[in-house]
């Protein structure tokens, strides 16, 4: 895998990021490091990477703690806070395991595909913080 198509995907998750949560106040911070956003993270990660044809592995964990760094607000570092969540939950197979977070998870990546295919603004991860 050329690095040209990791950082596209790379930008193209920093650019759902930014459309979802660009705008969003500081209030609903807390909210975002929580295991539900993260799972949905995760998934919209996943669901741009196949779209784009890049495969998903190692190379999520990577897109997930560049796309978050780029993609949220910098204001204590929230991307990278996100990401070291989402990554736990990769770590730990929660993605996979508990149904409500796997729930997410395919919902973040039918928007993730949604996204690259039409530049749908995806919605799910601004919604979650909004809970």
């Amino acid at each position: 895998m050329s690095s040209d198509r990791s950082d596209d995907v790379i930008e193209t998750v920093a650019d759902g990021l930014r459309l979802q949560v660009g705008d969003l106040p500081g209030d609903y911070v807390p909210a975002l490091l929580k295991a539900r956003p993260a799972a949905y993270v995760v998934g919209f990660v996943a669901g741009a990477s196949r779209a784009m044809d890049v495969p998903v592995g190692n190379h999520t964990i990577r897109t997930l703690e560049r796309g978050c760094r780029q993609g949220l607000p910098r204001e204590g570092d929230l991307g990278q806070r996100l990401a070291d969540v989402a990554t736990g939950i990769i770590l730990e197979g929660d993605v996979t395991s508990d149904p409500e977070l796997a729930a997410l998870r395919e919902q973040g990546e039918a928007e993730g595909r949604a996204f690259v295919e039409d530049r749908e603004p995806p919605s799910g991860l601004r919604a979650l913080a909004r809970e």
